[in-house]
């Protein structure tokens, strides 16, 4: 039976999507947690960093070192000592392995052996996608509910905004598409407006509205509600455990997202925003979508 965190969830303020204040920052949520939960269940909450600190990965073996993404589970020093110890080096053979390569999924270390090993120029795009690929397989079999269900929801709502904007700004997007089965199939495939999915898929029909009725920053505010009501109806029978703690601190990251938006730096965090949905589908110059919004 899964460990009950009475007192902890009890004891966490009220939140909200429209909240204007924080009632805690993720980062100060994960150092509380790291003193009330056991092992296995930081474990979850670590997993919850993972696709931000593989964007982070991402940047350093592409040496894109400055756009280093703030907050990030695991440091770049760590990363750095891993790809270290991975790269081929003859007078480097008795090398001990960092701590960071017994913490992290299995696919990591392969896919970056695989890059290492490489010598030609490299698509940034292309690596994106054969790490996604794999870390959707990962979560998509891993024992947590909430985990699994989590990081697929996220991933069907990348799926159906490649291919929406695939279609927009006629872009080959098949070959971005994550997952497999029937619905991924109409989306590579089908001419139909709704892809063939209509109402027999309900996620489809409502990032679709989403898309097709609001502009850039307020489709991003909606798909993030649509997140919050997935948590929300995910975990209504959910009252003490691990899942519950898990969507808290999943809204927490969301509050914080539009919180900073607001700051000082809103304006730069804002085209930060626009440069991880560019690197998540690239568009044809013609289509930058900064320089849209700053005209």
């Amino acid at each position: 039976m899964a460990k009950q965190y009475y007192y902890f969830v009890t004891g966490l303020s009220n939140i909200g999507f429209d909240d204007t204040k924080q009632a805690l920052t993720p980062r100060a949520f994960f150092e509380e947690a790291a003193l009330k939960l056991n092992d296995s269940d930081m474990k979850l909450l670590k997993l919850l960093y993972l696709p931000q600190d593989l964007d982070n990965l991402l940047r350093i073996l592409f040496h894109k070192d400055q756009d280093l993404l703030s907050g990030s589970m695991i440091s770049a020093e760590d990363w750095q000592a891993l790809i270290d110890f991975i790269k081929p080096n003859p007078d480097n053979e008795q090398r001990l392995k960092p701590p960071i390569y017994k913490q992290i999924p299995a696919f990591i270390v392969e896919h970056c052996t695989e890059f290492l090993a490489l010598e030609a120029e490299q698509v940034y795009l292309d690596w994106e996608t054969r790490f996604l690929k794999s870390f959707y397989e990962y979560t998509g079999s891993h024992a947590n509910r909430f985990i699994r269900e989590w990081f697929m929801f996220n991933r069907d709502i990348k799926n159906i905004l490649s291919a929406l904007n695939g279609r927009e700004f006629d872009y080959p997007f098949a070959e971005y598409l994550l997952g497999e089965g029937e619905w991924i199939e109409k989306l590579a495939k089908s001419q139909a407006s709704d892809f063939g999915l209509g109402k027999q898929y309900p996620l489809f029909e409502s990032v679709y509205r989403i898309y097709d009725q609001y502009g850039i920053v307020d489709r991003e505010r909606n798909y993030d509600a649509l997140r919050w009501r997935w948590i929300d109806n995910q975990n209504f029978f959910q009252y003490f455990n691990i899942d519950r703690i898990l969507g808290y601190f999943c809204k927490l990251c969301i509050i914080d997202r539009w919180m900073n938006l607001e700051l000082e730096n809103g304006k730069e965090i804002f085209f930060d925003t626009l440069d991880k949905l560019e690197n998540s589908f690239s568009f044809p110059e013609e289509f930058d979508l900064k320089q849209k919004v700053k005209q």
